[in-house]
């Protein structure tokens, strides 16, 4: 079978005279004559010659922030800046990334790659009740050896630093898409720097790792395999740090929705996050729709209200209709007692726990863990909010004595 296949990349070769553009031109011809006269061969005898003759890849664009979308989108892109790119004849314009950008259409494209004849070809899929338009492109070259294809998908493979867990926002009035853009990065050694009152870490973190290692718990019983944590507290008491920390102790990357944002379409935003995500609900208390519901009827701007997510989304969005598998939901609040109870009941939300101020021993940890044989005084700390610790640290990063001088005791 190798053989035959060498054979035929030699026969093309001499017969375009090591022409590129002939070449390409007289193996498509060649492939497009076998095609058609395949038409008429048995689809089992077909499927046995094709899988023992070429190779494929399939890359999917499905959603806009998935990691095979953003592979589909880095191989047209490594397509368009190779040589054979000029030769091609079959463009169309669309949008890559936010980006208008002329590049290959719907369809068979070739070329060469270390001498060998290789093709792709673009096709839709079906995106019926999806916003985003789906494509799939299949590589294909002659042969048996995945190694010529694996060569290429190392040309444009994005390239992840798993050391750290990525950070979207969501995109304000991104039309229909729901899009996100990049905003930064947490280091998995996060979490193994912060400190928070232990009640609270043993509650989320323990129930996470129970959840992490009981998927199959989920399957049997049909439940959706996510987890949904509130967190409320007043603002500077490490919301925002403990989602960062659990983000680092899960590995996962953060999609950041502002609920008061976003308009009326959060569901077009979470459809668009890939599953083992966190999805990171900031201030539900911003949007009037989410509050008690008799304090919404008893509002005089009631039309105001139509820019806002709808109650009755969130709630499918927490149990519901709306199957969410594998998502951590991790929901922050600076005044619970405003929103309506049906957000937060037993069943929507798995964890909801008060964050408030550190107190005397997380006070201790967290500057001996930042100051080397840092002397302390024996009274007992006052309160102190996480945002004032993290502040004072960065106003007196090698200074431990004008540190503990601002710190209050009881």
């Amino acid at each position: 079978m190798d053989f035959l296949l060498n054979a035929f990349h030699s026969v093309v070769n001499t017969l375009s005279n090591g022409n590129g553009m002939g070449a390409g031109v007289l193996s498509a011809a060649i492939i497009t004559s076998l095609m058609v006269y395949a038409r008429n061969v048995p689809v089992v005898i077909w499927k046995f010659v094709k899988s023992r003759m070429l190779v494929q890849i399939y890359i999917t664009k499905d959603s806009p922030n998935s990691d095979e979308t953003q592979n589909y989108l880095a191989f047209l892109k490594w397509f368009d800046k190779s040589y054979w790119a000029k030769f091609d004849r079959n463009r169309q314009l669309q949008m890559l990334n936010g980006e208008p950008t002329y590049g290959p259409g719907i369809g068979f494209h070739w070329f060469f790659y270390k001498r060998r004849f290789v093709w792709f070809t673009i096709e839709s899929l079906q995106s019926m009740g999806v916003e985003y338009e789906k494509e799939r492109v299949s590589i294909t070259t002659f042969g048996r050896n995945t190694k010529i294809i694996e060569e290429i998908f190392s040309e444009f493979v994005v390239k992840y630093d798993r050391s750290y867990s990525t950070v979207y926002s969501a995109v304000p009035n991104a039309g229909d898409f729901g899009q996100f853009q990049y905003v930064g990065r947490v280091p998995h050694t996060y979490h193994q720097n912060m400190v928070f009152d232990p009640a609270v870490e043993k509650k989320i973190f323990g129930g996470l790792d129970w959840w992490l290692t009981n998927r199959e718990w989920f399957d049997k019983r049909n439940l959706d395999y996510k987890r949904v944590i509130l967190l409320d507290g007043p603002p500077g008491t490490g919301k925002t740090s403990l989602t960062k920390s659990i983000a680092s102790y899960t590995k996962r990357n953060v999609y950041s929705i502002d609920i008061a944002s976003i308009g009326p379409n959060l569901l077009k935003y979470i459809t668009n996050i890939p599953p083992g995500s966190i999805i990171a609900l900031e201030d539900f208390e911003a949007a009037p729709t989410l509050h008690r519901r008799d304090e919404v009827k008893a509002g005089k701007n009631v039309d105001a209200h139509k820019k806002y997510v709808a109650l009755s989304q969130l709630l499918n969005i927490l149990q519901g209709m709306i199957q969410l598998e594998n998502f951590i939901i991790v929901a922050t609040t600076n005044h619970l007692e405003k929103l309506d109870p049906a957000i937060y009941r037993r069943g929507r939300v798995d964890i909801l726990i008060a964050i408030n101020a550190l107190k005397d021993p997380e006070i201790r940890r967290y500057a001996e863990l930042s100051y080397e044989g840092i002397v302390l005084p024996k009274a007992e700390l006052a309160d102190l909010k996480a945002a004032d610790m993290g502040a004072l640290f960065q106003e007196y990063p090698h200074d431990p004595i004008a540190f503990v001088a601002s710190l209050k005791t009881l």
